[in-house]
């Protein structure tokens, strides 16, 4: 059975959103007017149409969707930073209290 799936720019963004990813923006691509038709003024007065035409409705002219994201830290490397700083700390103290400072 085939499975197909039309995402939303605001369902990509929730879905990575979710997966613990700051999205920084999602600007969506042009067709690629000059690969399709060769690099021609045609090509390229095609391509600006669809710049304009994407700045007006995104999700409805937008060939492809890319997403600029960056990871936020999760909850494990969260808890092993803790416990790393937690270990520092302890060695200091112990290193301290050992010279009677």
């Amino acid at each position: 059975m085939d499975h197909k799936r039309l995402y939303s720019f605001q369902y990509f963004r929730q879905l990575f959103e979710q997966r613990g990813f700051e999205v920084i923006n999602v600007p969506g691509i042009p067709a690629p007017f000059a690969v399709a038709i060769g690099d021609n003024r045609v090509a390229r007065l095609f391509g600006w149409v669809n710049r304009s035409l994407i700045r007006i409705s995104q999700g409805l002219f937008s060939y492809q969707i890319f997403l600029r994201q960056k990871s936020l830290p999760n909850l494990d490397y969260l808890l092993n930073e803790a416990e790393r700083e937690t270990e520092i700390q302890s060695t200091v103290l112990l290193d301290l209290a050992g010279t009677g400072h």
